[in-house]
């Protein structure tokens, strides 16, 4: 309990364990899980697990026995709000199940894939999206990440440490609009008659970021602006295979933030290699502390998705009033 919210889309890992990640969303459905593979968020297809999250709550969640609630373990839990409903949309080629949620720029779609090479998906958020991935739920195939830094010819695995990939048969070298996103033939995201979800995120001044750093190398780091305090950075550099994707953890909510859980792997958190934190976050962005290249290689580009904890301004950039 105590999120203020109830939650659409929940991302589960275990903090002081090796244990898999675990993924949920109101669209699929409680039980419905992604991840939990041997690879921290793998590849695997949907499974149903009863005694893994149970019920999305008005202010929280319910879990059951089953990873997720390992006793003694202490886990951590981001949480997103797509919004109040979940509504058919036919704005793409393809008929979609769509939950979106446009001040916090986030929304959740459902799909069934045509093998068309240029498929539409309607978003729900009215504005252009920075990024999107997209997940086969019925098959064990990757999470396949869109990101506007990299452009429309490319794409980066989220359950990988791979580098960015050229192939036009992911985005069908089609950039987003603000109404749909394109899928192209490739099997990862648009094979005939199986079944997808994508999560969607377009930038909202004082709550996202989507954008791109360049490493020095040096304790003294990159800032990054944002224009709000960041409560969860995601972090890949995308012109080096042997990194991978990493997210500080800052529960406590006071600088430094040391440790971190990286997505494609069960390791719990840990620190960097040369003991420098990984980032401070401050009032408007953040700031790489350490010289290890998960955040900080000399001349490496890294893409990075920031959320504060809260949306700053409604969906057309009116400030939100203070409680």
């Amino acid at each position: 309990t105590g999120l203020d919210f109830s939650p659409d889309w929940v991302m589960i890992k275990a903090r002081n364990a090796t244990g898999s990640w675990a993924i949920f969303d109101t669209v699929r459905g409680a039980t419905k899980r992604l991840g939990n593979s041997g690879a921290g968020v793998g590849a695997t297809s949907e499974s149903t697990v009863t005694a893994s999250l149970k019920s999305f709550d008005s202010n929280g969640f319910t879990f059951g026995n089953e990873n997720g609630n390992n006793n003694g373990e202490n886990y951590v839990a981001w949480c997103w709000n797509a919004g109040s409903s979940t509504v058919t949309n036919t704005d793409g080629s393809i008929s979609a199940q769509v939950r979106a949620n446009a001040a916090c720029g986030f929304s959740i779609v459902s799909y069934a894939g045509d093998g068309a090479s240029s498929a539409t998906l309607g978003h729900g958020l009215g504005v252009t999206p920075k990024a999107f991935v997209v997940k086969s739920r019925s098959q064990a195939r990757g999470w396949n990440n869109f990101h506007h830094i990299m452009g429309n010819g490319k794409y980066i695995q989220w359950n990988q440490n791979h580098q960015a990939e050229t192939n036009s048969d992911f985005w069908n070298n089609t950039s987003p609009t603000s109404s749909v996103f394109t899928v192209g033939t490739d099997n990862d995201v648009n094979d005939s008659a199986q079944n997808y979800i994508a999560y969607v995120f377009a930038e909202v001044d004082g709550f996202s970021k989507f954008g791109e750093y360049v490493g020095n190398g040096n304790s003294n780091g990159t800032y990054v602006f944002t224009g709000f305090r960041p409560a969860y950075v995601f972090v890949k550099t995308y012109n080096d295979a042997s990194e991978h994707w990493n997210i500080p953890i800052d529960v406590d909510f006071h600088n430094p933030i040391d440790n971190y859980v990286s997505f494609n792997l069960n390791n719990p958190e840990r620190g960097n290699d040369d003991g420098a934190p990984a980032m401070d976050f401050y009032s408007n962005g953040f700031k790489i502390r350490s010289t290890a290249n998960a955040f900080n290689a000399d001349g490496g580009n890294y893409v990075y998705m920031a959320f504060a904890e809260h949306p700053f301004v409604s969906s057309k950039g009116v400030p939100v009033t203070a409680k």
